[in-house]
């Protein structure tokens, strides 16, 4: 495991807004809008949140679309060393 650390360049600047609001909706809409009584449920509220985040809400970048209909197009495993969690 490794740290990554977000580029300062003028290149990356909207990548900290990117994070910070996807951690703002997770917060509000995971977090704060339940109680949870153990960190399994947290865990499993979290996992459903990000199917829904990730699969069927349309996102304003990319055309209105979830990330997993963007993604395919953008994704080459030569290019990139980033990996898809299984």
């Amino acid at each position: 495991m490794s740290v990554h650390c977000i580029s300062r360049s003028k290149a990356c600047q909207n990548q900290k807004a990117f994070i910070e609001r996807f951690n703002k909706r997770l917060r509000v809409e995971v977090l704060d809008a339940n109680l949870f009584n153990a960190i399994s449920q947290v865990q499993m509220a979290a996992d459903e949140w990000l199917m829904d985040y990730n699969e069927y809400r349309p996102h304003e970048s990319p055309r209105d679309v979830p990330p997993v209909a963007f993604l395919p197009r953008v994704f080459e495993r030569n290019v990139s060393s980033f990996k898809l969690s299984t």
